[in-house]
């Protein structure tokens, strides 16, 4: 494994060192993006964007019911039934301001990742705080998949820290110059490195996280935490008020976790991408709103683009 990261990182460092996530999101490579501050289809219940819950965004739940398009599954069931007309109900009339710096509190909550063709689940255990002023996390998760498999994330002053097994991988909090690389066991390497291995294990295993190398499954830990609504309130809040000390821990984290979402719905089939942009501008994943247009490119013709590819555009997905 060492030698095939060594190999990989070698072919994408000539992409520079120090690249700025201001930089990347100005160069949006891939679609002009809504500003922070008219975040719209972000907010998960107005599903046609127009800034209010109402019977539009009703006949859309309606009209995919039974189905598991992942646009109209608001409560992460895998199937838009009961819980997603609740959640229509339960948000109805304008879409509020965006939410402020909370707390998260997970304690044994299920958690469900969902494609077209089949689904993870895990259970969340720990708890974070949040610092308002500096927007520092500190505590610690747990997240545990099927057959007791299990990935450990710290969070505290100089960053978060995930491990499976003997693998880690490590982001750190303070990055002014905005260093575009993790920490993976020991190696300094881009975060599209180990999301390309991600998309190697859905290709050859599927959801069947035994199977998947520690690093995967360290990915997909992430990416479940970050696709809960507490939160996704929390990356919603940080990109409106505004990230302290620069670009850096919640940009990178935030763009990983949707980077490594955006390659299972596609590697599962990248129909649930198209669905999803059927019905809206954009689709959200760990709290980002990607453009569809960036992500119908990804998909053009059936086939996914790429795993380094998806974190990108997730990455300028940040600030619009």
């Amino acid at each position: 494994m060492k030698n095939e990261l060594d190999s990989r990182e070698r072919l994408v460092r000539h992409h520079g060192h120090a690249v700025s996530c201001v930089v990347l999101m100005l160069l949006n490579l891939f679609a002009p993006l809504t500003a922070v501050g008219d975040v719209g289809c972000s907010h998960a219940p107005d599903l046609n964007c127009d800034e209010v819950v109402d019977g539009q965004d009703l006949s859309l739940v309606l009209g995919a019911w039974g189905g598991s398009d992942r646009a109209m599954d608001l409560d992460g069931s895998c199937t838009v039934d009961g819980g997603d007309l609740a959640v229509i109900l339960g948000n109805w009339g304008a879409i509020p301001e965006p939410p402020g710096l909370s707390s998260l509190d997970y304690q044994q909550q299920s958690a469900r990742f969902c494609t077209s063709v089949d689904s993870i689940e895990a259970t969340i255990d720990g708890s974070l705080e949040m610092n308002a002023e500096t927007q520092v996390l500190s505590g610690s998760l747990i997240v545990t998949f099927q057959d007791d498999l299990f990935v450990s994330m710290l969070f505290g002053p100089g960053g978060m820290v995930m491990q499976s097994g003997d693998s880690k991988i490590a982001v750190e909090w303070s990055d002014p110059f905005y260093d575009p690389y993790v920490i993976f066991d020991g190696q300094s390497v881009l975060p599209g490195v180990v999301i390309n291995d991600l998309e190697s294990d859905f290709r050859t295993h599927g959801m069947t996280p035994s199977a998947w190398s520690e690093q995967s499954r360290m990915l997909m830990a992430q990416s479940i935490v970050y696709e809960t609504p507490a939160f996704q309130r929390n990356t919603v809040a940080v990109m409106a008020a505004g990230e302290a000390g620069g670009p850096g821990f919640w940009c990178k984290t935030a763009a990983i976790a949707a980077g490594a979402a955006i390659t299972a719905v596609a590697t599962a089939g990248c129909a649930a991408l198209t669905a999803a942009c059927a019905i809206g501008t954009s689709v959200s994943f760990g709290g980002l709103s990607i453009p569809c247009t960036g992500l119908i490119g990804l998909c053009a013709g059936g086939v996914f683009a790429g795993a380094a590819a998806a974190y990108e555009l997730a990455l300028a997905a940040w600030g619009g």
